[in-house]
């Protein structure tokens, strides 16, 4: 019996192929600020730029063999071990899955994490710095609350507010709703909804007119209670949480591969791994709890 292994995780990151098993990637800070009135005859004024934050990433090696003895190749008459091949690929995958899970389980940092931003942050942080010390700090993480109509306009009030890494003004839009399954229900009452839910007034729901289910992701594999607001298409330059991938999986079939020259030997090597520079661009969240 065979069940068909969803591909949800890799709809969450960018994926780009490397031909290093390591690297490091350092971001400049353009030139920003405002120009002023400066004549002809004036000082002139140059504007300043400077280091951005850098981060590094790796690549991990992947194997898995499936052995089968000459016999039970032989008196197989149902094909059992003809779909081995695709059984490890099928491993492979929900590996991948399960990585990239894990860091949005752990986004928060309420357990460790797997790996921090650019800013030595978690991926969902508060009180986070800029690369320009002048500009203070700030934050993509949403204060814990209930999943209500107020909720999502507080993301996407606090979105609007965001600020460069200079300190300046910079206007993200909410694109995309993430969020578990057992919240969906909830989200959905919300967005269905012409007039705001409990009410005992007849108040335009705002949600509905700024979402729709197009645009919320329900994610099996989130077991925490959180709401991820996406700020990019995930597959997009603005999302810096990256797989890396060195090797695509590859299966090769041989007999005596481990030393028995009666065994089959089936095995999966790929190469790849996460990355995560800035979350600036791509993402916010809070944590969900229910009034």
């Amino acid at each position: 019996q065979k069940f068909a292994e969803p591909s949800i995780g890799e709809t969450l990151v960018r994926v780009k192929r490397v031909k290093r098993d390591e690297g490091r990637v350092m971001a400049l800070r353009p030139f920003s600020g405002v120009i002023p009135v400066n004549s002809d005859a004036d000082t002139p004024e140059f504007a300043t730029s400077g280091l951005g934050f850098s981060w590094s990433w790796r690549t991990y090696t992947f194997r898995r063999f499936i052995g089968f003895e000459r016999k039970s190749i032989e008196i197989d008459d149902i094909g059992f071990t003809k779909g081995s091949q695709s059984d490890l690929l099928d491993m492979h995958k929900r590996t991948v899955e399960y990585v990239i899970a894990d860091h949005f389980n752990r986004a928060f940092g309420l357990s460790g994490a797997p790996r921090l931003a650019d800013d030595g942050c978690y991926y969902i942080d508060n009180d986070r710095p800029n690369p320009n010390p002048e500009a203070g700090r700030w934050s993509n993480r949403e204060a814990t609350a209930d999943l209500t109509i107020d909720t999502l306009f507080t993301a996407v009030l606090n979105a609007q507010r965001q600020v460069s890494p200079d300190g300046n003004l910079y206007p993200q839009t909410v694109k995309k709703l993430m969020i578990p399954p057992a919240w969906q229900k909830k989200l959905w009452v919300i967005l269905e909804s012409e007039n705001v839910p409990g009410s005992n007034y007849n108040d335009a729901n705002w949600a509905r007119g700024v979402f729709s289910h197009k645009d919320v992701i329900v994610y099996p594999y989130l077991e925490i209670n959180a709401i991820f607001y996406w700020l990019c298409e995930p597959s997009s330059e603005d999302n810096e949480l990256l797989l890396l991938i060195r090797r695509d999986p590859e299966v090769m079939t041989e007999w005596g591969l481990t030393g028995n020259p009666d065994v089959l030997v089936q095995r999966l090597r790929a190469d790849w791994g996460l990355g995560l520079g800035s979350p600036r661009k791509s993402i916010r969240g809070g944590l969900l709890e229910a009034s």
